[in-house]
């Protein structure tokens, strides 16, 4: 790993470090953990309360990939707190930029000198925060149109995904950290309005460098349109309403094109639970339970 504070501010494979958060990752995570490694200069994996089955097959997965970092925690303390852990390893370790992952997305390669091409460009004109990387799920198109031929290979965001997302940690220190309250869901997306209320951009590279799905998303047919149901459990239905709606009180008034289209978005997702989920009844329940616990202010883990 690299000396502290010895390292330029560009995006390089030395300069970065992955952090993956865990939660019963499957039985392909050290295959994936092994790209990851050819991309990043380092990796810390963070554990969120996971079997001491799969924690073994962690702590075996890192013996191949030397210089890797495990935590385990004790307790799932949520995504917020397991990145704000990783993202202080990395510091710790002299990294410039994080690359924060998801257990289950798999990168492609050259996704870093990718990033690393568009900070560069971004950089020139706008202050760089957080390079966010364009993905691909199994059963949905690429998050964003790709660039054509000749067009600029980026775009300005204000607010993209934890998954592919390169972290500026200087940015990062002086954003602070991502909010443990949210616990999980639009964790990602408040931490970018607050980089971007203290003048750091979120830019998108646009080249689908990362397959990610959201949840398992399927895809359905309504008159003249192809929508997309992400059947996330109860559990989460109850983080995206909660945490909707308190982004919402928080950003209305500095954001409020973002968070109308936001709250629409959350809104039609109700709508695909119930024309096409499963489990609906208890879905809706759970989202119902979110959005009143928004407005009495109860934050944190799942309650």
């Amino acid at each position: 790993m690299p000396q502290k504070n010895n390292m330029p501010r560009a995006l390089a494979r030395e300069n970065v470090c992955a952090v993956v958060v865990t939660h019963h990752p499957d039985q392909d995570f050290p295959a994936r953990m092994e790209t990851v490694a050819q991309e990043t200069g380092g990796l810390v994996i963070v554990d969120n309360a996971s079997s001491p089955s799969t924690r073994k097959h962690i702590a075996a997965a890192l013996t191949n990939l030397p210089g890797a970092r495990a935590v385990f925690n004790p307790q799932n303390l949520g995504i917020a707190t397991a990145l704000n852990q990783g993202a202080a390893l990395a510091m710790e370790s002299g990294f410039r930029f994080a690359l924060l992952l998801d257990q289950d997305s798999l990168v492609l390669p050259g996704i870093t000198e990718n990033a690393g091409a568009v900070f560069t460009a971004a950089s020139e004109t706008l202050r760089a925060g957080l390079v966010a990387t364009n993905h691909q799920g199994e059963n949905t198109g690429p998050a964003a149109p790709p660039a054509l031929p000749g067009e600029r290979p980026w775009r300005a965001v204000k607010a993209a995904i934890t998954s592919g997302t390169y972290l500026a940690l200087d940015a990062y220190k002086d954003t602070g950290p991502f909010r443990d309250d949210y616990f999980i869901d639009l964790v990602d997306h408040e931490y970018c309005l607050r980089a971007r209320a203290k003048g750091w951009a979120t830019v998108m590279a646009l080249e689908p460098k990362m397959r990610h799905s959201l949840g398992a998303a399927t895809r359905h047919r309504l008159p003249g349109r192809l929508v997309c149901a992400t059947n996330h459990n109860p559990v989460r239905r109850y983080f995206r309403a909660r945490n909707s709606i308190a982004l919402a009180g928080s950003y209305l008034f500095k954001e409020p094109r973002w968070v109308l289209k936001m709250l629409a978005l959350w809104a039609e997702s109700l709508v695909f639970v119930v024309l096409f989920e499963k489990d609906k009844g208890r879905k809706l329940w759970e989202s119902y339970r979110g959005a009143r616990d928004a407005l009495l202010g109860r934050m944190g883990g799942y309650q």
